[in-house]
Protein backbone atom coordinates (compact mmCIF):
# COMPACT_ATOMS: atom_id res chain seq x y z
CA UNK A 1 0.00 0.00 0.00
CA UNK A 2 1.19 3.53 -0.78
CA UNK A 3 0.42 6.46 1.54
CA UNK A 4 0.81 10.01 0.22
CA UNK A 5 1.03 12.84 2.76
CA UNK A 6 0.78 16.46 1.62
CA UNK A 7 2.38 18.87 4.10
CA UNK A 8 1.70 22.60 3.98
CA UNK A 9 3.50 25.01 6.30
CA UNK A 10 1.23 28.03 6.59
CA UNK A 11 2.41 31.53 7.33
CA UNK A 12 2.06 32.46 11.00
CA UNK A 13 -1.50 33.39 11.96
CA UNK A 14 -3.10 32.25 8.68
CA UNK A 15 -4.55 28.86 9.76
CA UNK A 16 -8.06 30.21 10.34
CA UNK A 17 -8.13 31.64 6.83
CA UNK A 18 -7.02 28.38 5.24
CA UNK A 19 -9.61 25.99 6.77
CA UNK A 20 -7.83 23.24 4.87
CA UNK A 21 -8.57 20.18 7.02
CA UNK A 22 -12.35 20.43 7.07
CA UNK A 23 -12.81 21.26 3.41
CA UNK A 24 -10.01 19.48 1.59
CA UNK A 25 -11.80 16.28 0.58
CA UNK A 26 -14.94 17.95 -0.76
CA UNK A 27 -13.09 20.80 -2.44
CA UNK A 28 -10.59 18.77 -4.44
CA UNK A 29 -13.42 17.13 -6.34
CA UNK A 30 -15.43 20.29 -6.93
CA UNK A 31 -15.21 22.62 -9.95
CA UNK A 32 -14.44 25.54 -7.60
CA UNK A 33 -11.17 23.95 -6.46
CA UNK A 34 -9.07 26.09 -8.81
CA UNK A 35 -10.52 29.31 -7.39
CA UNK A 36 -9.99 28.14 -3.82
CA UNK A 37 -6.41 27.04 -4.55
CA UNK A 38 -5.59 30.50 -5.92
CA UNK A 39 -6.68 32.00 -2.58
CA UNK A 40 -4.88 29.29 -0.53
CA UNK A 41 -1.48 29.58 -2.24
CA UNK A 42 -0.55 33.03 -0.78
CA UNK A 43 -1.07 31.64 2.75
CA UNK A 44 1.51 28.85 2.30
CA UNK A 45 5.10 29.38 3.37
CA UNK A 46 6.28 26.03 1.97
CA UNK A 47 5.03 22.53 1.24
CA UNK A 48 6.14 19.03 0.45
CA UNK A 49 4.73 15.65 -0.52
CA UNK A 50 5.86 12.59 1.42
CA UNK A 51 5.31 9.15 -0.14
CA UNK A 52 5.54 6.02 1.95
CA UNK A 53 5.37 2.31 1.09
CA UNK A 54 3.51 0.53 3.86
CA UNK A 55 4.46 -3.12 4.34
CA UNK A 56 1.64 -5.13 5.86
Amino acid sequence: MIVVRNVFNLKFGKAKEAKYEKQSREMMTSPEFGDWYQRFTPLVESGSRQIYSVVV
